[in-house]
């Protein structure tokens, strides 16, 4: 497997809006509330909409032609960057995929001058916990009845 990171491009949402939906609805994580809230939140009228903003940074994980994962960064002020995704579809977990989102997201949040980056993650994520600690994340909060009233640990890495 050939894993390639790129930056979304307007040919790649139809793929990427398909696999977002595909992982989030089957993420035993989160309450049916949450997997409606984000489905509709990701669509590709917004994803398109993402590659004009300069403050939104969406990246994807191609094997060949195929998008298997997908990262983004929002909310870039003052050199702090926030994120909440970083996401691989189940058949390509395990084989550095995520390793090489988180990345190529600190080379991109480099590259746009922050310092430092934060994400949270629900409790209960064990994939996205293990990511964030291999990839140098260091928690520092626990949320409680946080989004959607499950709760979050909060997370910061500094580059």
């Amino acid at each position: 497997m050939a894993i390639r990171i790129t930056k979304l491009s307007a040919k790649d949402i139809p793929q990427t809006h398909k696999l977002l939906h595909s992982v989030i609805r089957h993420h035993n994580c989160y309450s049916n509330e949450a997997c409606r809230v984000w489905e509709h939140f990701y669509t590709p009228a917004r994803l398109k909409k993402s590659l004009r903003d300069k403050n939104w940074l969406c990246l994807i994980a191609k094997d060949k032609n195929k998008i298997i994962g997908f990262a983004n960064i929002f909310q870039i002020y003052g050199g702090v960057a926030r994120s909440d995704w970083t996401l691989v579809h189940p058949d390509y977990r395990h084989h550095g995929v995520g390793h090489a989102l988180m990345a190529a997201k600190f080379k991109e949040c480099k590259k746009l001058g922050c310092h430092k980056i934060e994400t949270d993650s629900i409790v209960g994520n064990e994939f996205g916990k293990r990511l964030l600690e291999e990839t140098g994340w260091k928690k520092i909060a626990n949320l409680k009845n946080h989004w959607f009233g499950q709760d979050y640990y909060l997370w910061e890495r500094f580059l």
